[in-house]
């Protein structure tokens, strides 16, 4: 999972992450989605092997009760390292998705609510403290907050308020298949701003149609997670749920 997480690191940064490699002939990837799911079996099979372990408290520290650590030493290693390179390539998004099933997958195994807070608390402190020194981000949060005021002299606020134009145009039922301006969001059509190609060639029906069917993959992976017999397997499914 870190080699995976390491070789784009290798490669030309595009719009701004190091999230890419290109393979001649077939386009570009990110290897980053493999490695989630490599890091969720890896985290199932530690947490299922170490689960009592965890969840017998050695020491209690801010109100939280932490377990020894050498038996969450390990998993934290690995998760620290990943966000860690993630951080690096400035691919914070895929950060945060790491961070939230790590946290997540470790409530599952030892049903202790504390680690749900260690995560809200710790992700807000990363937030801004990314915010503060990362330039990338900085231009990010700016234009996504009002993305109107850097209209014709800032690229990223324009394409924000280009997307907030076509969710508006598509009104309730769209414009139709293939009738969009996806052309004013540039490069991002079909990758960062998908949804707002929906939103303007479907309209709010789609959108909410394309919502709906993500929120059943999670649910169906929730299910499976509750309804398998072998620790494993219910971290494996929360894991993937989670990484979706």
């Amino acid at each position: 999972a870190l080699v995976l997480l390491i070789l784009p690191m290798f490669f030309p940064a595009q719009f701004g992450a190091k999230i890419w490699i290109t393979i001649p002939g077939i386009g570009s990837i990110q290897p980053g989605e493999f490695a989630k799911i490599v890091i969720a079996v890896f985290f199932s099979g530690y947490l299922m092997v170490k689960r009592d372990a965890l969840a017998l408290a050695s020491r209690r520290f801010m109100g939280m009760y932490l377990p020894r650590g050498r038996d969450l030493g390990p998993i934290l290693a690995i998760w620290a390292m990943s966000i860690l390179i993630l951080v690096f390539e400035t691919d914070l998004g895929t950060s945060l998705l790491f961070f939230g099933m790590f946290v997540v997958m470790l409530y599952v195994a030892t049903e202790r609510t504390s680690w749900i807070v260690f995560g809200l608390v710790m992700s807000a402190v990363g937030a801004v403290g990314v915010a503060s020194f990362e330039p990338h981000v900085q231009d990010r949060v700016t234009a996504w907050l009002d993305p109107f005021a850097g209209w014709g002299t800032h690229p990223a606020s324009e394409q924000m308020a280009q997307v907030l134009m076509s969710f508006g145009s598509g009104g309730t039922l769209g414009t139709g298949l293939g009738q969009g301006h996806s052309d004013l969001i540039l490069f991002a059509a079909n990758t960062d701003f998908i949804l707002a190609t929906v939103g303007e060639e479907l309209g709010l029906a789609g959108v909410m149609a394309f919502l709906l069917l993500y929120g059943l993959i999670v649910e169906r992976g929730v299910r499976t997670a509750l309804a398998a017999r072998d620790p494993f397997g219910k971290l494996l499914a929360i894991g993937l749920s989670g990484a979706f």
